[in-house]
């Protein structure tokens, strides 16, 4: 009986080691320090590559929008359009294996940024020609409508980085 209980909550545990593999992808601020300007590439420095990462931000519009959604019901509204920008390591295989945050403006929400990340750690790109990491920066997140809140400025949104 003491077996077969050690088996069950040893396969309860592994179930939750790989459920929770997107959580462990995500690092909010670099802790190796190599997401620099000089290591960093642009997403679409390759055009193979920009053609996979916009088609898998497009598939996770959804998730993201959700994610944007429990934000503004938590906070009651953004106070100003706001933006993150984040990067991605990727193994010479095309797994995505970090996510970080490499910017933010106007907003500092660590459960936004999580929930963001997640869908991005699930992302898989084409391999590595040369067989390397790549460490890419991605397209900001931006919030394009307003905050709810009444009275606010109405001001254009400048990308991170420009």
């Amino acid at each position: 009986m003491r077996y077969a209980l050690a088996l069950a909550a040893a396969a309860l545990c592994a179930g939750n080691a790989f459920a929770d593999e997107a959580a462990a992808c995500y690092v909010q601020k670099d802790p190796t320090g190599d997401f620099v300007p000089g290591k960093v590439q642009a997403f679409d420095a390759e055009p193979g590559t920009a053609a996979q990462v916009v088609r898998l931000l497009n598939r996770d519009n959804r998730a993201n929008g959700k994610c944007f959604k429990k934000f503004v019901e938590r906070e009651g509204g953004l106070p100003r359009p706001a933006s993150i920008q984040f990067g991605a390591r990727v193994s010479p295989a095309g797994k995505v294996t970090q996510v970080s945050v490499l910017a933010s403006k106007e907003i500092n929400d660590a459960m936004l940024m999580a929930c963001l990340a997640r869908s991005m750690c699930d992302w898989k790109l084409e391999p590595s020609v040369d067989g390397k990491e790549r460490l890419l920066r991605l397209p900001p997140h931006q919030t394009l409508e307003r905050s709810v809140r009444p009275g606010l400025r109405k001001e254009p949104l400048s990308t991170i980085g420009s």
